[in-house]
């Protein structure tokens, strides 16, 4: 019988654990529990979710298109995408104006819960 013993590495802010170091050094950046990735603008009433259509083509030269929902400021009347996106580089390039989401907004109106 064999037997090993790893070393298991945990992300600083959620329950999340692996074998691999890098990874979970990844993981960290872009972890939605990781305060820097926190922004005022998740708990906004602006920020609403709104579709539009995105297309491109192939490699082979066919079209695709397909209906995507962006975060959006009602308010700033502009696209938003979160730090994860930003950190992945995911980020739709689209021919409205879109930004990331700012650290701080003097906009800011708290939804209310109640």
């Amino acid at each position: 019988m064999k037997t090993k013993t790893k070393q298991v590495y945990y992300c600083d802010h959620c329950n999340k654990h692996g074998l691999s170091s890098h990874m979970m050094k990844y993981h960290e950046k872009i972890c939605t529990k990781n305060p820097k990735n926190f922004r005022p603008c998740f708990d906004c009433i602006f920020l609403t979710k709104k579709e539009i259509v995105i297309g491109g083509n192939y490699y082979n030269g066919d079209e695709w298109v397909r209906n995507v929902d962006l975060l959006f400021c009602d308010k700033k009347k502009i696209f938003l995408y979160t730090p994860k996106n930003e950190i992945k580089g995911n980020a739709f390039d689209i021919e409205e104006e879109n930004e990331s989401m700012p650290k701080e907004c003097d906009l800011l109106t708290y939804k209310d819960y109640i």
